[in-house]
């Protein structure tokens, strides 16, 4: 059973439950998903000369290790059984109390030359993830799926016929080339984590994006120390509480601990799904290869986000809606609306109809509810554009969808249609929200005017405070709350800054 969110912000979810499943094809069959690989997924995999450790076997490794050094000045046996994995690392690494040679010789032992044979991993390695993050320092991801790492403190650029692997806590291989302890460049250490966030720009930055932008699997990463520097990204600078992304916690055992649900919180996770490992690779794998959900006539419909960036062109484009690219998507240029978090409110059911008059912003509704919902395939057909007999059936073939129809896009027997499908709507996990005049209300029955949302079309106190934060930018007249929108596109139509702004 799923529990809802709690106190603690997110929600705990049973691989096995069906609406567990139906969450994640949702996310999987987008090209937003990025798996954040730790330590376990290659623990136990065959390396060079021995098997990868899990966290507590490295650990126990080092200590050994530095049990084992000549050097006088060193930590108790009873000190050593106190360290942290961080604090030991510090202690391993970096104090010269274990040599160099013998720090390579356990790296080389036990995280080069990796090979993953598990078959069930080998399937989630063979989906066509755009690039994967990973703890690892050990060379068993990249070796599996032909990747190219990319390590820290170097800046780099993608090429897109490869698959990357981004190493965010260095690489075994550097371990060998290192001329001192100085010069070792993974991070394990408290240290090196302060380190890293200092200095690791080119990853972190990417990161930083990704922890807003993309849905991530967190998978086999500890909770004791290994996602520190997921938890300094979990900043709430770094992330926009008005997109509705995932960050997706796998793991096997119940979260019976306090301590552990408070990480959780604090590291932004949005859902826990407990599974056994072998069961959710396989399952990734599946969905990731069926080709169930490629129906090529509504995929030409999918929704990509082309925003363009605030400029005064752009914005007096989209404010007189000339010259403006229907396709393009106008958030930056436009301001929420009241109504938003009336549609997300209801995000899940089957149907839901905003309508208005012309000149409402219908239009604009539908880009900005379709960008902040990132757990769901996307699909978005405006005004501009009508769909086909074989487009339109196949709205009720795919599943774990949101589909965004414009109104003018469908006709009205078509608007009946969809009315009388919600059933099928439901049990495919798919929603439609549709924009449409007040006349075509009657296309979904005469009841329904009560459940429609109306978006007004006029501007109403937070939303005139935003278009007036905008308008200030270019030195233009403020918003008249007591006229419509398109007076008040007339209005600034007539500005000699706006048609200044048009010649630029």
């Amino acid at each position: 059973m799923t529990d809802t969110k709690s106190d603690w912000g997110f929600s705990v979810r049973n691989f096995d439950d069906h609406e567990t499943q139906q969450f994640l094809r949702g996310i999987l069959i987008q090209d937003s998903c990025v798996p954040f690989l730790g330590a376990g997924f290659t623990r136990g995999e065959k390396a060079r000369h021995k098997a990868v450790p899990g966290g507590g076997e490295w650990m126990e490794i080092m200590r050994q290790q530095i049990k084992k050094s000549p050097v006088t000045e060193k930590p108790s046996d009873e000190e050593l059984k106190n360290f942290n994995f961080q604090e030991l690392s510090d202690i391993y690494f970096r104090d010269k109390i274990v040599s160099l040679e013998t720090i390579k010789s356990d790296v080389n032992n036990c995280f080069t030359h990796v090979k993953i044979d598990n078959e069930s991993k080998l399937n989630f390695l063979s989906v066509n993830w755009p690039y994967i993050y990973t703890l690892n320092i050990d060379d068993g991801i990249e070796r599996a799926i032909d990747g190219v790492k990319v390590l820290p403190y170097r800046e780099f650029s993608r090429y897109e016929q490869r698959r990357y692997v981004y190493k965010l806590h260095g690489d075994a291989e550097d371990v060998m080339t290192a001329a001192n302890h100085d010069d070792l460049r993974v991070i394990f250490g408290r240290g090196d984590y302060i380190n890293s966030l200092n200095t690791n720009k080119y990853l972190i930055s990417g990161l930083i994006n990704d922890f807003c932008e993309k849905n991530i699997i967190f998978i086999g990463c500890s909770l004791t120390d290994e996602l520190d520097i997921a938890y300094a990204l979990a900043n709430p600078e770094f992330t926009n509480k008005d997109i509705n992304t995932a960050r997706i916690f796998i793991t096997q055992e119940p979260l019976n601990s306090y301590a552990d649900k408070k990480k959780l919180k604090s590291y932004g996770i949005t859902d826990v799904i407990i599974t056994d490992y072998s069961n959710f690779y396989d399952f990734v794998a599946s969905v990731a290869h069926t080709e169930e959900h490629q129906l090529p006539a509504i995929e030409s419909f999918q929704y990509v986000n082309n925003n363009e960036s605030f400029n005064g062109k752009n914005f007096a484009s989209y404010l007189l809606q000339s010259g403006w690219n229907q396709e393009r998507n106008p958030g930056a240029v436009s301001v929420p609306r009241v109504v938003e978090q009336r549609v997300l409110a209801r995000i899940n059911e089957p149907l839901i109809v905003i309508w208005g008059r012309r000149f409402s912003g219908k239009s604009t509704i539908l880009f900005r509810i379709a960008e902040k919902i990132r757990t769901r395939k996307r699909y978005l057909i405006h005004s501009k554009k009508s769909m086909s007999i074989r487009a339109f059936n196949d709205i009720f073939k795919i599943k774990d969808s949101l589909i965004a129809i414009d109104s003018g896009s469908i006709h009205f027997n078509q608007l009946k249609s969809i009315s009388q499908k919600t059933d099928i709507l439901r049990e495919n996990n798919t929603t439609i929200v549709l924009t449409v005049s007040r006349a075509d209300l009657n296309a979904f029955g005469s009841d329904f005017e009560e459940e429609a949302i109306q978006l007004q079309s006029r501007l109403f106190g937070n939303e005139i405070q935003d278009i007036n934060k905008l308008l200030d930018t270019q030195g233009l007249q403020r918003w008249d709350g007591r006229d419509s929108i398109l007076d008040n596109i007339f209005s600034l139509a007539k500005s000699p800054i706006v048609r200044q702004i048009r010649l630029c």
